[in-house]
């Protein structure tokens, strides 16, 4: 899809995983795409500490609320993927991304 839509919108992946060294299979691919400026990467390794801190795709979302906010209010394309198990991670980013669209003024409850 990234390639399909190259030029089109900015594109920003937000990707997790456990391990860099041991679950980050598209990296090569990812390296590639942000190096020929067809999207933004946020990673995030949750088993790989950063200092004291564990890092996850959720608490970037929050981090870069800006963004998620202009893309919402300037009606740009926004293609939402959650893989992994559905376990607390799925339900963790679906909690999230609630919290961003009703502070953005877009989720009313």
């Amino acid at each position: 899809m990234i390639k399909q839509h190259a030029g089109e919108w900015d594109k920003h992946l937000f990707f997790g995983c456990r391990n860099k060294n041991k679950d980050f299979y598209f990296g090569e691919e990812f390296s590639q795409m942000v190096g020929r400026n067809e999207l933004t990467f946020y990673p995030a390794f949750s088993r790989d500490r950063i200092g004291r801190k564990v890092n996850y795709v959720q608490e970037l979302l929050i981090k870069e609320d800006t963004l998620f906010n202009r893309m919402v209010y300037d009606s740009l394309p926004l293609y939402i993927y959650v893989c992994g198990r559905i376990g607390d991670m799925s339900k963790d980013v679906w909690n999230d991304l609630k919290y961003l669209l009703y502070h953005s003024g877009v989720l009313r409850c």
